[in-house]
């Protein structure tokens, strides 16, 4: 059977998903995401009785202790044996990152000392809020500012990278610092640096008073390493999903298939009593069923008053009880199912499919669905994709496609449609790292010569770029295969034209997307784009102004994006032409 997968944004992802990308960059597969709380090494065992995966420590008080007192909460973290993967509190007030007062070797000297401690714990990630710390002085230049803490991030990531650590910059609302106050400025902040081990994590109390909408989260999904959770309202413990408008943000996570840690960082009113329903909630929005997280006396169906979506985004209806799966006696394509539900393999249905693959599939598509010489592979196929218990699968089959048997297609039986998904389903998620047949496998396998004759003819790389210009050095820049074969596939974007920090013109910069708008009547007016929709263009002049432009009947919009080709790469380079491209770009040292 040959699945039809259209070109496009998103089938290129698809493409990256099922072949060696996801190999070779560790996407994971999806899973519980752990939920921890913030607290102090006092509370270790409150936090494990409550039911937490780990606790979020604080970094500054961690490094402030005596050689003495270090060792005492070392001994505790182990006898009590709950994880401490992340801490937070990074930088205290008095170690200045902006202004003409910074010591650089102050900086270095405390960060070091907290690095070798924390990998001592066994941390992984460090948030950077530190409000005090990156807090800008009245007079100076919000500009000099932000590329202090450029320098200071790309100072300590190498520092952090040996340790095993990676920072993750921490948008704070603007009570608490007056830099970096939102994730889109926390995500510019990460691209400018330009390092693996300086990230960035989201906190929706911060979030929410900022009324950032909570599509940043699909922006920042490469970048996203750790949450922070609370009710806005109050910054308490998050009890009940019509307590606030928390639909959004968890459909943009459910979406991207965070699968890392979200720590509570609030204030309970009852501890005993509020963590166990928090943990639930929590764990229930991000398998998609919040009412599911509500025990006796708190359930969904409780009253509650539901406080207003901040401004940019509207409350999203959470899904309800059971979605993504058929109901009781029944089997085969429904209504009511997609992308949304996060599918679960049925074992027993998968080995039955796996039988129905054998008799009518495996002949043109392989025995683990990954293709053949005469038909594609299925598993970056949009109709697999995107099926949900044979919503997509089954009307497909039903219009008629070619079987090794002879049988017609359409004959199959509902149930074998199911099973048929659930053994697809099942071969998806065996490419996926955390299976238990998946293997990590070394990338470096391309030709070197092959790829610089591709670089150099079919894969059109001269037309932007040079061995010997941009390109010279690369490889010594980034030193990792796997991130340079990232960077080659997906390479960073510009941020769209944003307001600049400090106001005036936004910097240039070479994969900015540049939008021309003709109007019916009138001149041509350009800038770099911000927003397009159906209804609007909103663009930055070169002096720094925001536009705003009705797409009346007979506007002519153009964009021009300088990652266009990359994009259009994806559609047609195969999987030995990328690594024969890696392997060559490693020698440009």
């Amino acid at each position: 059977m040959t699945f039809p997968y259209p070109a496009g944004r998103f089938s290129r992802a698809c493409f990256a998903l099922a072949g060696f990308v996801l190999i070779a960059s560790g996407f994971q597969t999806p899973r519980r995401v752990e939920i921890g709380w913030c607290t102090s090494v006092r509370n270790l065992e409150q936090a494990k009785a409550a039911g937490f995966d780990y606790v979020e420590l604080n970094t500054t008080e961690l490094n402030t202790m005596s050689d003495a007192d270090f060792e005492t909460a070392v001994a505790t973290i182990k006898r009590v044996g709950i994880p401490t993967p992340v801490t937070n509190s990074f930088i205290p007030a008095t170690i200045h990152l902006t202004g003409a007062e910074t010591d650089r070797a102050a900086q270095m000297e405390y960060v070091t000392r907290a690095f070798t401690r924390l990998e001592r714990i066994g941390v992984h990630t460090v948030v950077f809020g530190s409000g005090g710390a990156r807090r800008v002085p009245d007079g100076f230049s919000k500009d000099e500012a932000f590329k202090q803490l450029v320098e200071f991030g790309k100072r300590i990531a190498p520092v952090a990278r040996a340790h095993g650590i990676t920072i993750a910059i921490e948008p704070l609302r603007r009570q608490e610092s007056n830099i970096i106050n939102s994730a889109a400025e926390g995500l510019a902040l990460v691209e400018a640096i330009d390092d693996a081990n300086f990230q960035l994590m989201i906190d929706f109390y911060h979030l929410s008073s900022e009324q950032e909408d909570p599509a940043i989260v699909l922006r920042g999904r490469a970048h996203l390493r750790h949450l922070h959770m609370a009710n806005p309202q109050g910054r308490v413990f998050p009890l009940v999903w019509t307590e606030y408008a928390y639909g959004p943000f968890f459909a943009n996570l459910r979406e991207i298939n965070y699968s890392l840690r979200m720590s509570v960082e609030a204030t309970p009113a009852n501890f005993d009593a509020d963590a166990p329903r928090a943990i639930a909630l929590l764990r229930a929005a991000f398998a998609g069923d919040p009412g599911r997280g509500a025990g006796p006396g708190t359930a969904l169906a409780q009253a509650a008053t539901p406080s207003p979506a901040p401004a940019a985004s509207a409350p999203a209806a959470p899904p309800p009880a059971g979605a993504g799966q058929n109901p009781a006696g029944s089997v085969g394509p429904r209504p009511n199912v997609g992308p949304s539900d996060r599918p679960v393999v049925d074992a027993a249905a998968a080995d039955r499919g796996r039988r129905v693959w054998a008799n009518e599939c495996i002949t043109c598509h392989g025995a683990s669905a990954r293709g053949s010489d005469t038909a594609p592979s299925l598993l970056r196929s949009l109709v697999v994709l995107r099926d949900r218990q044979g919503s997509e699968l089954g009307p497909f089959l039903k219009k008629g496609h070619p079987t090794q048997s002879g049988t017609p297609s359409a004959n199959l039986a509902s149930a074998q449609i199911v099973e048929l998904t659930n053994f697809l389903r099942q071969r998806i998620n065996d490419t996926l790292r955390g299976s238990p047949v998946f293997t990590v496998q070394d990338i470096r396998v391309g030709d070197a010569k092959a790829g610089e004759a591709y670089f150099n003819g079919d894969g059109k790389c001269t037309t932007c770029h040079s061995a010997t210009g941009d390109l010279k050095g690369i490889a010594s820049r980034i030193t990792a295969l796997v991130d340079l074969q990232q960077r080659m596939l997906f390479p960073p974007a510009a941020r769209l034209g944003g307001a600049p920090r400090g106001g005036g013109p936004a910097p240039p910069s070479r994969t900015a997307i540049t939008v021309t708008i003709t109007p019916p009547t009138g001149a041509a007016l350009s800038g770099i784009l911000v927003q397009l929709d159906d209804f609007f263009v909103t663009y930055r002049d070169a002096a720094g102004a925001m536009h705003v432009v009705r797409r009346v009947a007979g506007t002519k919009v153009v964009t021009v994006d300088p990652l266009q080709g990359h994009h259009e790469l994806l559609d047609r380079i195969s999987d030995r032409n990328i690594h024969d491209l890696a392997a060559y770009l490693e020698t440009l040292k």
